[in-house]
């Protein structure tokens, strides 16, 4: 999952327009449509702020090298939750 597809699904999967996440996230809503379509990457400082918002909302972002499905994700929860 690339950036452009991270920002749209977190935006989604919390009910926000983007310019309520543009407020959320301290950014134009200019910004945060570049960044959906492709058109702009982030900086670092933004990605990270990023992160650190959906690490809040308790979403977790998984690196782009990665590939993985609900039901990988589910398993991995389902063992960090028997390792507690």
């Amino acid at each position: 999952m690339d950036f452009a597809e991270k920002i749209k699904y977190v935006r989604i999967k919390l009910g926000l327009s983007q310019e309520d996440l543009a407020h959320e996230l301290g950014v134009s809503f200019a910004t945060i449509n570049r960044w959906e379509n492709g058109n702009y990457n982030p900086s670092r400082l933004a990605r990270k702020a990023f992160e650190e918002y959906c690490e809040k909302k308790g979403i977790i972002i998984l690196q782009e090298d990665k590939q993985w499905t609900i039901s990988d994700l589910n398993i991995h929860w389902l063992i960090s939750w028997k390792h507690l």
